[in-house]
């Protein structure tokens, strides 16, 4: 399998990788890329490829393209691939890459703006930094006609990378007292910032004062996203139950004229509290919408029916606006606070034969929408975008299937601004694992029959779990008492989690080491080393239980494996067991015998001579399959007359071990040898070509054959060479003797010699330069 690492890429980009292609085959080929059923989560790739299939001629190549664009941040992407040509599987791929969000936060979080006269107003400003390197959109969720008294000056805008924007903040003073207000700023596959703005008036409020209880539990929670849906959201969390909430958070007036009659909608607001508070509406500065009554006191479990009217003031135009509410507390008589519960509205005034203008939008991501995986109770979050073009006003409206386990906010609002982005979350209303895949439908402008896009929300429920040998028991190979067998135990995560598992052997004979602790990515398989170091003969069977190292209160599954082993001794024979070597005294000889493992378990042998040092074994650590044999080979060399001694086979505890087990060695082979001298000997002579005046006997005599007969009976090859003087008879020049020599060998061996013809002396005849001269006599 080749692996293919993308790296860290921001979520909103992407990065592409070619794979390339030989056709190293003798004919043309057509290549097919599919994803590995048995490992990829299909659904949930941030991966593609482009194409799925090419031809490819004889000893050409092709590049297969691979993005990734990811869209869920801080995560980890690992997806498993197949090639195959027209003969089968080419080659496996493996693509890995990791995603990180957009990463921006505020200079600061809590501002604090002291006004000394109620009729002037203070401005601060904050710096948002973008420590991505790619641009980031922001924007600060705040509605201007509810929102009077703070204004933000920019309220949305694009950063650009590793940079910084100025925000200016402004307070007039609204409220004679203190206010408190919490904004949110939405970063596409970001978790919302926190803004929390404290405002006083000096005049009317005292500069001291008391938080409410539920102001504190807000500023302790820095949970962006749980806290921005917390007015919304479908879940009430056991301790986190809000302290008031709606029967209804979104009202669609639909179609209204000037004319029209008051048509007012109705909804509920319940106080979850034990104490007494005064509610109000934030005012409408545009009138269009009014809720009646602007406030009311609520006992401590007691509810409050309120009414909403709309009343356009333009025909051919639509309105949204999103009221806030306000709270007092008898606790905190001098504050006042922007309560996290919002109402939105929508509405418009296009009678059914009005001109109507295509909507001119893009939405990132486009049709699919990937969440992070989901562990009840705990919801997962992301964003989506929707940018407008052109001048007009882009109107829009979320359409939820009627049994729904996602919340999107907001649901409805009008879009004035270049972009609008949306927190979709998904938070089961049962604990059960599944892949949640629901259809919405986004209806933009008034007329909602006509245009429409659909939206897939592609979220699931997983428990963190793992396969262990792909769900089958490990069976560990036979082993010997004392010897150590290990296997690479495949633990693959088919779920979307990053998991921390931890491996437990439940009956622990102290012969099954593991590896405990596996840090495991998402769809990620890995090796883990177990080793089974039995004592003594017999069988193994336990189990091994994989669990996830987390709070137990989450979606889990533990694991259960069955671990077979086996302990036998070892079984080997030698072929043949006991090896006769004759051998001249000073020479080498080399011998070979089989050596057979007969038994069940594998065996790691190291083989040795204790007892004779001067024996060469080779090889001498050997390893031996079941049914299995191998040549050894013995070089030996002696210089005694006889000799025994034993080949004896050590085991070791495995083959990357020289550690040799305390136990009695395996006789291998029993070795007898039996070194001699070169017993070689002239028994007869015979002279060719010389007159009858010399006999054998003189020939014999005068070659010194007596003397080289005792030469060859006690000469080892090892002492070099002999030197044995020998006398010919005188003979004509020209002329030639032949002798014949007729040689025994006494010996059990073959032998062989060599003869050559030396000087006797190694006398030069020395040349004199004589130099005379002759002169004539007077």
């Amino acid at each position: 399998m080749k692996i293919y690492n993308f790296g860290t890429v921001e979520t909103g980009t992407k990065k592409t990788i070619f794979v390339k292609i030989i056709n190293q085959s003798t004919i043309s080929q057509v290549y097919m890329i599919q994803h590995n059923s048995k490992k990829s989560i299909k659904c949930f790739s941030a991966f593609k490829f482009f194409p799925d299939t090419s031809s490819v001629g004889l000893g050409k190549t092709f590049k297969f393209k691979f993005t990734f664009e990811p869209t869920i941040p801080d995560s980890y992407y690992c997806d498993y691939y197949i090639i195959n040509n027209l003969f089968g599987i080419e080659l496996e791929l493996c693509m890995v890459g990791k995603s990180i969000g957009n990463s921006f936060n505020l200079s600061q979080n809590n501002i604090k703006l002291i006004c000394p006269h109620s009729n002037e107003s203070i401005t601060k400003f904050i710096e948002l930094q973008n420590k991505s390197v790619s641009p980031l959109l922001f924007i600060f969720d705040l509605d201007i006609y509810q929102s009077p008294s703070i204004i933000i000056d920019p309220v949305n805008g694009e950063i650009p990378s590793l940079s910084n924007v100025r925000i200016k903040i402004t307070y007039k003073p609204v409220y004679e007292t203190i206010f408190f207000k919490r904004i949110f700023i939405l970063g596409l596959f970001q978790v919302p910032e926190i803004l929390d703005v404290l405002c006083v008036n000096e005049k009317f409020g005292p500069i001291t004062y008391k938080l409410p209880s539920f102001i504190k539990k807000l500023v302790q929670n820095n949970d962006g996203f749980e806290l921005y849906m917390s007015d919304v959201s479908n879940i009430l969390m056991k301790d986190k139950k809000p302290l008031a909430s709606l029967s209804v958070n979104y009202l669609n007036f639909g179609f209204r004229s000037k004319l029209s009659e008051d048509s007012n909608i109705h909804f509920t607001l319940k106080n979850n509290s034990d104490e007494v508070f005064l509610f109000k509406w934030t005012k409408d500065s545009t009138s269009v919408f009014k809720i009646t009554p602007v406030g009311s006191n609520l006992q401590p479990g007691g509810s409050k029916t309120f009414s909403v009217a709309f009343h356009p003031l333009f025909p051919e135009t639509v309105y949204s606006s999103v009221f806030e509410g306000l709270i007092e507390l008898e606790e905190s008589k001098y504050l006042i606070s922007a309560f996290p519960l919002s109402l939105g509205v929508l509405g418009h005034s296009f009678s059914k034969n009005s001109g109507s203008w295509p909507p001119m939008y893009e939405l990132y991501p486009d049709s699919d929408v990937y969440l992070p995986p989901c562990l009840p109770p705990k919801p997962v979050y992301t964003t989506l975008l929707i940018k407008r073009f052109g001048c007009l006003p882009l109107s829009f409206r979320f359409h939820s299937p009627d049994v729904t386990n996602y919340t999107v906010k907001p649901m409805q609002g009008v879009i004035t601004g270049s972009f609008k982005i949306i927190v979709v979350q998904l938070a089961p209303k049962i604990m059960e694992e599944g892949l949640y895949i629901e259809k919405w439908i986004l209806k933009f402008n008034y007329n909602e029959q006509k245009i429409k896009h659909f939206i897939t929300f592609n979220g699931s429920v997983e428990k963190m779990k793992v396969m262990i040998n792909e769900g089958k028991p490990v069976e560990f190979p036979i082993a010997y008492p004392g010897s150590q067998v290990t296997l690479l135990v495949p633990i693959y995560n088919p779920t979307r989690h990053i998991i921390i598992y931890e491996l437990e052997i439940l009956k622990d004979d102290e012969v099954l080491d593991i590896q405990q602790f596996i840090n495991i990515l998402p769809n990620e398989c890995k090796t883990s080393l177990w080793t089974f170091s039995p004592r003594s003969t017999g069988s193994f069977n336990t189990q091994v239980k994989g669990f996830v190292v987390h709070p137990s209160h989450i979606l889990r599954e533990d694991t259960l494996c069955t671990v077979n082993a086996k302990c036998l001794e070892v079984e080997l024979i030698t072929e043949p067991n006991t090896i006769l070597v004759e051998i001249i005294k000073g020479c080498s000889v080399e011998k070979t015998f089989d050596l057979i493992n007969v038994g069940l378990c594998k065996a790691y042998i190291y083989l040795n001579c204790k007892d004779y040092s001067k024996a060469l074994i080779e090889p001498e650590n050997i390893t031996l399959n079941p049914g299995e044999s191998i040549r050894v080979k013995v070089k030996l060399t002696s210089n005694v007359d006889v000799c025994h001694f034993q080949i004896f086979g050590y085991l070791k505890v495995c083959s990357k071990s020289n550690l040799l087990l305390d136990r009695t060695p395996i006789s291998i082979a029993h070795v007898k040898v039996e070194a001699t001298f070169p017993l070689m000997k002239i028994i007869d002579l015979h002279c060719q070509q010389h007159s009858c005046e010399f006999s054998k006997l003189n020939f014999w005599k005068m070659l010194n054959i007596d003397l080289l007969n005792l030469v060859l009976s006690s000469s080892l090859p090892s002492e070099g060479e002999t030197y044995v003087s020998m006398k010919c008879p005188s003979y004509p020049l020209d002329t030639s003797i032949i002798f014949e020599f007729l040689i025994e060998n006494d010996s059990k061996i073959p032998l062989i010699w060599e003869i050559k013809m030396g000087k006797c002396c190694y006398c030069k005849p020395v040349l004199t330069q004589i130099s005379f001269s002759v002169s004539k006599k007077n």
